[in-house]
């Protein structure tokens, strides 16, 4: 599969709502740049010069846009301790360089690693959580999103974000369930009311 590099700096969608968007390097047949929608979960990540595979992208027909879909696998057993030997200066990642040294990211150089990301946020004191629950999460915004978008010219703006919550819990229930995350009676009636 082809690798494509990201080429600009990624914006809210405003036909899309709930999306951000950046161009990459495939050209259009009309000689432009071709358009990748995203969630703003991972809109840090999606900078100028961010490599991805083209399997990555695929097609959302209700959206009418290319969707990039990262994908956080970690490993499941680490053979090395899971804390650095020397937390305060952590496992000396070589991968690590200020971003004046990458010449914010233009093209010509490959983008952090996502462990050298997460790392980059937990030095600048954000919350960083987990890869599972950041995939999960970004699952149902994007769920969400469609829901908001698709009811929008049937469901007046008062009502939309709870009949677009409700459709979402609707179709992320079952979904979960079969994908084997265990979910109580309490936890539907929460996701559903």
């Amino acid at each position: 599969m082809p690798i494509h590099t990201v080429t600009t700096h990624p914006k809210p969608s405003y036909k899309i709502p709930g999306w951000h968007y950046s161009y990459f390097d495939k050209p259009t047949n009309a000689g432009g740049q071709s358009v990748a929608v995203f969630s703003p979960a991972i809109s840090d990540i999606i900078k100028p010069g961010f490599q991805f595979d083209e399997s990555q992208l695929r097609f959302e027909p209700t959206l009418g846009a290319s969707v990039l879909e990262l994908d956080f696998h970690e490993p499941q057993q680490m053979e090395e301790p899971s804390i650095p030997p020397d937390p305060e200066a952590g496992w000396g990642d070589p991968d690590y360089l200020p971003t004046a040294e990458l010449g914010h990211g233009s093209n010509g150089h490959r983008p952090p690693h996502p462990h050298t990301a997460r790392k980059r946020a937990r030095e600048e004191g954000a919350q960083v959580l987990p890869v599972a629950l950041t995939r999960i999460a970004s699952e149902v915004c994007s769920c969400f999103t469609m829901q908001y978008r698709l009811i929008s010219p049937v469901v007046n703006e008062a009502r939309r974000a709870d009949v677009a919550q409700k459709l979402t819990a609707i179709a992320c229930i079952p979904y979960y369930r079969a994908a084997g995350v265990e979910l109580s009676e309490d936890d539907v009636k929460g996701m559903t009311m």
